[in-house]
């Protein structure tokens, strides 16, 4: 699946993507700001993923 560009992988609730660098990425539960806000800090949050089935899967678009 990496080698298409794909990833695929078990979630809790409350995860988000998140920028760590110009071309790196991260899932991962965090914990809240002080506005009740997940946060890592140093990374941008890009997206939300709602977990209702506990998994995650993500394509790149180019591809």
């Amino acid at each position: 699946m990496a080698a298409l560009g794909c990833a695929f992988g078990p979630i809790l609730h409350g995860a988000g993507l998140y920028r760590t660098g110009p071309d790196s990425y991260i899932i991962a539960n965090t914990d809240l700001d002080e506005n009740d806000d997940p946060s890592i800090p140093g990374a941008t949050r890009l997206a939300n993923i709602i977990a209702d089935v506990w998994t995650y899967s993500i394509a790149d678009f180019q591809h």
